[in-house]
């Protein structure tokens, strides 16, 4: 085994220990690294991360960030699972078109090995996913930090509703709520805010699979009955927060008569339906049922 490929090897071990990378993959950013000679390796993300080796770092295709580090502190900090003492990062010159913050999340990736702050959460993972502009509060708690937040897709024409807060504690059942809307839904938004708040009071398990439902036949001013729990499908299920990891809750509308299947039938047969109608994740203010 040489030298270059065994240096290769590490950095790719660096980055997949992190639980940030996939966050850091989803930025479709090119990181170079360089040590005290001219080879560089450069950083790229498929299926799996990869590494390719130049002996000349002016062979390089043009990368958005050098990784300046020590041969030493990379093989010692994998060895003693701790992070990186010594890494400076730079954006390439003319690398405009990159958000600060990810400038934050790539230097999290590789030199640090948590426990993260819960800020992160907000910070890194729900602007990696929704987007780095300061949502909106919606609701706050006066008993405990958790919010409910508005994120603004707009080039898809949505809301993504959140909560934060609820994964702060590391359980079994750790998750945050999601829900995807179309903009300003007013009973959507209500329903949203009002289950955290009953989750916050009445703190239960919330099991993929689970049903959401008021006393009411039909939730007022919406064409749905309630909601099925489900793990999203255009995200990743889990996500870091602190020294933990937590799971995404999706609320997906259904109908009063898919609820009725779903409880015979099971969840996942009305889901799919939903999702090959075209409402991967989302509960739009009016659809057509398809049960």
């Amino acid at each position: 085994m040489t030298a270059h490929y065994k240096t290769a090897e590490a950095l790719i071990h660096l980055v997949k220990r992190s639980p940030f990378m996939s966050f850091v993959s989803s930025e479709d950013v090119t990181i170079g690294f360089r040590f005290d000679n001219k080879d560089a390796y450069v950083l790229g993300f498929g299926d799996e991360p990869e590494i390719k080796h130049y002996l000349d770092y002016r062979d390089t295709d043009a990368v958005d960030y050098w990784a300046y580090l020590q041969l030493d502190d990379l093989f010692s900090s994998l060895e003693s699972g701790t992070g990186l003492s010594e890494l400076k990062l730079i954006r390439s010159e003319g690398v405009n078109d990159i958000h600060p913050r990810v400038d934050s999340l790539v230097m999290k990736c590789l030199a640090e090995l948590g426990p993260y702050p819960l800020s992160d959460r907000e910070d890194f993972v729900y602007g990696s996913l929704f987007g780095y502009d300061d949502p909106q509060v919606i609701w706050q708690s006066e008993h405990s930090p958790l919010r409910v937040l508005r994120y603004c897709d707009e080039e898809n024409e949505l809301d993504i509703l959140v909560t934060s807060g609820f994964s702060d504690q590391n359980s079994e059942n750790c998750f945050e709520l999601l829900m995807i809307t179309d903009p300003d839904s007013a009973p959507l938004i209500r329903q949203f805010v009002g289950w955290a708040i009953n989750f916050e009071h009445q703190f239960d398990t919330l099991e993929v699979g689970d049903f959401l439902q008021t006393n009411e036949e039909r939730i007022p001013d919406t064409i749905y009955g309630g909601f099925l729990v489900l793990p999203p499908v255009s995200i990743n299920e889990e996500f870091p927060v602190g020294n933990h990891m937590s799971n995404w809750r999706v609320l997906l509308g259904a109908t009063p008569s898919e609820l009725a299947i779903a409880k015979t039938e099971g969840p996942l047969h009305i889901a799919q339906k939903i999702f090959e109608a075209g409402y991967y994740d989302t509960t739009p203010d009016c659809r057509e049922p398809v049960a």
